[in-house]
């Protein structure tokens, strides 16, 4: 299975939005995530991943 390394960018959120959905019979692995402040002032930033496990052989298990 060949691996497909991805680039997701999004400029201007401002509220909660979508950035990336995980296409059906489909693994994503996100290796890593960089969020910005490009005001001047201090932010709250909130990052919030989904998993659906429900049809996966073996034990579930999720390390964060």
């Amino acid at each position: 299975m060949a691996n497909t390394f991805k680039v997701i960018t999004k400029a201007g959120v401002t509220s909660a939005d979508v950035i990336y959905t995980v296409a059906g019979s489909t693994t994503t692995i996100i290796l890593g995530l960089i969020l910005g402040n490009t005001t001047s002032g201090a932010i709250t930033g909130t990052v919030t991943l989904g998993t659906d496990t429900a049809n996966r052989a073996g034990a579930k298990h999720q390390q964060m």
